[in-house]
């Protein structure tokens, strides 16, 4: 499963940025506010939702700050990319802050390798 599970973030995102992706969108922000595990290396933030596992990045175009989300569907080929206003997922950060308790290593959940509790 670990060899599955990184090689589906190796396949080509399905762009969900505009006007069609809104419920997928919806859906995938929705899973990662369910917080299982989360991990934070190189300025990159990898969440594992209930379903969901996502990579975020914030970058900066034309002067706006944005975040963009590389998410992979649990047990499912299926890659996601799409980008989302820096501030209206900041509440998000803060619930990752909330708890520490949960912080894991990066590659280790990139890999969805959790470990047992």
């Amino acid at each position: 499963m670990v060899a599955y599970d990184l090689a589906a973030w190796f396949d080509i995102p399905q762009d969900a940025s505009g006007p069609a992706g809104d419920f997928l969108r919806e859906e995938i922000l929705c899973d990662l506010y369910k917080v299982q595990a989360w991990a934070c290396e190189d300025g990159l933030v990898l969440i594992q939702g209930e379903h969901w596992r996502a990579v975020l990045e914030t970058a900066d175009v034309d002067g706006v700050p944005i975040v963009w989300i590389d998410a992979v569907k649990k047990e499912q080929w299926r890659r996601v990319r799409f980008w989302v206003n820096k501030h209206s997922v900041a509440d998000l950060g803060n619930l990752l802050r909330s708890k520490p308790g949960q912080k894991v290593d990066f590659t280790t959940l990139l890999a969805h390798v959790l470990p047992v509790a």
